[in-house]
C-alpha cells in the first residue's frame, strides 16, 4: 500500500468526499470522544458499553459504504494501526487485578476484570482508528489542513502539519528509489546467506542517506519560501467555503448518533 493510493482514495467524488472538511473533522472527533467516554465510564455495565461502541462502529461502516471507499484498503490501514495499541489491550488480562479465570505457567494469571478491560480497550481502539482512517480516506491533505486552520489551529502548527503531510509523499518516494537502487545491486535484506552485520550496516547507510536528503530538502524548501517573502508573521491564504445543505444534516445526524449513545 502506497501513500499515493491513500491520497487518490481521498480524492473521490462521493457525497461524503464533497462534505465540508470542518464538518467531517468535527463529526469524527465527536465520535472518537464519545467512544472514549462510553468505553471508560464505570457508571455503565460492560454490556451497555460494548453495545454503545458497536453502534458507533456500525455508523462508521455506514459512512464507509456511502463514501464508496475501497473496503480492502480501509481494513488494511486499520489492521496496520491496531497492533501499536493492541499489545496494551492484550496485556490487560494479566496486569489487571480481579477474579482469576486461568493460571498460565510461571504463575501468570489472567483475571476476569482484566479480560473485560482488554475487550473495552480493543473496542475503543477499533472505533477511534476507523474514524481517523475514514477521515483521511475522504479528505485530501490540503483540505484537511485548511479545515484544521479554520477551526482554530495555530498557523505555525498548521504550517508544520501541512508540510509534514505534503512532503511525506516525497520522502516515501525517495525511500522507494533507494531500495530499488539497492535491489539492482543484488542487495536483499531477507537474504539469509548474507551476514547480519552487513545487512545492519546497509540499513544504517539507508537511514543516514534518507536523513541527509531530508535535511537538504528542508533547507531548500525554507530558502524557496524565504525568497518568496515568507516570514514567521506571514498569513496563509485559503479559499473560503460555506456550509452547504449536505453538511448540516450530516453533522446533525452525527450529533444525534453520539447523543443517543451517551444518553441511552
Amino acid at each position: 500500500m502506497g501513500l499515493l493510493d491513500i491520497e487518490k482514495e481521498a480524492s473521490g467524488s462521493s457525497a461524503v468526499h464533497r462534505l465540508d472538511g470542518r464538518v467531517k473533522v468535527i463529526s469524527f472527533v465527536l465520535i472518537v470522544l464519545s467512544a472514549v467516554i462510553v468505553g471508560r465510564s464505570g457508571e455503565w455495565a460492560f454490556v451497555h458499553r460494548i453495545k454503545g461502541l458497536a453502534f458507533l462502529e456500525i455508523y462508521l461502516l455506514a459512512i464507509l459504504f456511502l463514501a464508496r471507499v475501497d473496503k480492502f484498503l480501509f481494513l488494511k490501514r486499520v489492521a496496520l494501526i491496531l497492533p501499536f495499541g493492541g499489545a496494551i489491550a492484550f496485556l490487560k488480562p494479566f496486569v489487571e487485578e480481579g477474579s482469576p479465570i486461568y493460571t498460565f505457567p510461571l504463575g501468570i494469571t489472567a483475571t476476569y476484570e482484566g479480560l473485560l478491560e482488554g475487550a473495552l480497550l480493543s473496542s475503543i481502539m477499533i472505533v477511534s482508528t476507523s474514524s481517523v482512517v475514514l477521515l483521511s480516506s475522504t479528505t485530501t491533505v490540503p483540505k484537511l489542513v485548511d479545515s484544521l486552520r479554520r477551526l482554530g489551529m495555530p498557523k505555525e502548527l498548521a504550517l508544520l502539519f501541512g508540510m509534514t503531510l505534503r512532503y511525506l509523499f516525497l520522502y516515501f518516494e525517495t525511500f522507494q528509489r533507494i531500495t530499488e537502487a539497492q535491489k539492482t545491486r543484488c542487495f536483499n535484506i531477507r537474504n539469509r546467506r548474507v551476514k547480519l552485520g552487513f545487512i545492519l550496516e546497509q540499513i544504517g547507510y539507508t537511514i543516514t542517506m534518507l536523513f541527509i536528503m531530508s535535511y537538504r530538502q528542508g533547507l531548500s524548501i525554507h530558502q524557496s519560501m524565504a525568497s518568496r517573502g515568507y516570514n514567521p508573521d506571514s498569513s496563509l491564504v485559503s479559499a473560503k467555503s460555506k456550509i452547504t445543505f449536505l453538511d448540516a444534516p450530516f453533522l446533525a445526524l452525527t450529533i444525534l448518533v453520539v447523543g443517543s449513545v451517551l444518553l441511552l
